[in-house]
């Protein structure tokens, strides 16, 4: 029965509904990023490991850089 909720999870879950939206950068919503977790990162002149946030040009950005922002019918 792999796959399958129990009766508990599935009666929490009834009635809700999940937003869809995307990470963006707070100076430049219209660059998405993606969650990436960092080994011995070069950051600032510091190394860092941990999870952080990264454009699709490359770019990695800290958590206070990005917040979640709700889809709209446009776009």
């Amino acid at each position: 029965m792999a796959g399958t909720l129990s009766k508990t999870a599935r009666a929490s879950t009834r009635g809700k509904r999940v937003i869809a939206g995307r990470h963006v950068l707070i100076r430049d919503p219209s660059v998405e990023v993606s969650r990436v977790k960092l080994a011995n990162f070069s950051f600032n002149g510091r190394k860092y490991s941990g999870l952080a946030w990264m454009s699709e040009a490359g770019d990695v950005h800290m958590n206070g850089e990005v917040t979640y922002k709700l889809a709209t019918p446009e776009g």
